[in-house]
């Protein structure tokens, strides 16, 4: 995956790794615009008809600001 300049910028200011910050939240997993594209193609089936989706989050257990 190629690196980003923002990626680059927010590792180095808590002192990780590139690969660390992508993966710094409580699943230890990076989170990608296709898993976001997941859940919201899931949040528009019939089995979230009744869900308003207004918070949905999918960070990966994130509690960080982006």
């Amino acid at each position: 995956m190629p690196k980003r300049w923002a990626d680059e910028e927010a590792a180095a200011h808590p002192g990780l790794t590139i690969e660390e910050y992508r993966r710094n939240n409580l699943l230890a997993v990076e989170v990608t615009s296709e898993d976001v594209a997941a859940a919201i193609v899931a949040l528009c089936s019939p089995s979230f008809a009744k869900a308003t989706g207004a918070q949905a989050p999918v960070d990966g257990g994130n509690e960080r600001v982006v």
